[in-house]
């Protein structure tokens, strides 16, 4: 018995590794002026994962692959790669 419940536990705790999720929240703004951007593009390089910011410049990106570069696209600036 104690043999099939170690082997469960070693299981679940494999599943929990596995399942790791990258969260990447935050807020866009203009350098010069410190305004909130709204509806700016934003997402995960090489991805087709992205989101749109809300009307006070706010994100949240979920991933479960791997990855390290956000890119930041809007009409009338530079893109930005972070």
């Amino acid at each position: 018995m104690t043999k099939y419940l170690g082997f469960l536990l070693m299981l679940i705790a494999f599943a929990n590794l596995h399942a790791q999720q990258t969260v990447v929240r935050g807020t866009v703004k203009d350098f010069a002026t410190g305004e909130t951007l709204p509806f700016v593009s934003v997402f995960f390089k090489d991805t087709k994962i992205g989101v749109t910011t809300d009307i006070n410049g706010k994100y949240e990106l979920k991933t479960y692959y791997a990855t390290d570069t956000l890119v930041v696209v809007f009409v009338g600036y530079a893109r930005k790669a972070i």
